[in-house]
């Protein structure tokens, strides 16, 4: 049944994701905890 119709995706303006002005020249970073866990340690 979905073959007989043509899919045209569209996407509005609204729903594109804008950053905010104070962004523009920033750097962000993402950590992740567990890359630097001691393997066997207690506690970890």
């Amino acid at each position: 049944m979905s073959d007989q119709f043509f899919d045209y995706p569209y996407l509005n303006a609204e729903d594109v994701f804008s950053p905010p002005a104070w962004a523009k020249d920033t750097v962000g970073y993402q950590i992740f905890p567990e890359r630097y866990a001691r393997g066997g340690s207690p506690g970890w």
